[in-house]
């Protein structure tokens, strides 16, 4: 057998005129057999996962809930994010939030700042986060600036602070990345 998916989504916007908006959404998804035939080779390598002790299978399922609210006025957004493993074992945690904001200015330019807090198993990390240090189990804060070179290319420079939430015998010191990206539309 194969690990399989299924999603369910629903999103919303109010418009509320002069370039602002409140926006909602909210997606359900459901992960089945996720270690197939005993493998758990996804459960470790630094994903934050634990299988059980005869090593055959997860601790958790996966049944994730993930709802975004988020406030656009003019410029500015600020938007938050809940998380939760409704098929978490009861040993570990199943639960994350996420807030942030962003201003872009006249210029083009954007700042933006996201804080973060991810439990062990609120959500299958192998197909989640790939651009932060640790894709679950963790506090993060990240921050950036963006700029707009041309209408087909944009530079992005941004830095991330992360740690454990969770001690797992693993390194629990505070992690930094710092990063630039260029990025192409084509």
């Amino acid at each position: 057998e194969d690990l399989w998916a299924s999603l369910i989504q629903w999103w919303a916007t109010h418009d509320m005129g002069d370039g602002n908006s409140f926006n909602a959404s909210a997606a359900y998804f459901y992960y089945g057999d996720v270690s197939p035939d005993g493998n758990t080779a996804l459960a470790f390598g630094g994903v934050g996962h634990n299988a059980t002790n005869a090593g055959g299978d997860f601790i958790s399922d996966f049944g994730v809930l993930d709802g975004v609210l988020s406030y656009v006025r003019g410029a500015g957004v600020l938007s938050m994010e809940w998380i939760k493993n409704f098929r978490a074992n009861d040993a570990v945690g199943d639960s994350g939030f996420a807030f942030g904001g962003a201003w872009t200015f006249d210029s083009g330019d954007k700042v933006f700042y996201q804080f973060q807090n991810i439990e062990q198993d609120a959500i299958f990390s192998p197909v989640a986060q790939d651009d932060l240090l640790r894709t679950t189990n963790h506090s993060s804060h990240v921050f950036g600036w963006d700029r707009k070179l041309t209408e087909a290319m944009s530079l992005r420079v941004w830095a991330l602070a992360s740690e454990l939430e969770e001690d797992m015998g693993l390194n629990d010191d505070t992690e930094y990345r710092i990063r630039v990206d260029l990025n192409l539309r084509f």
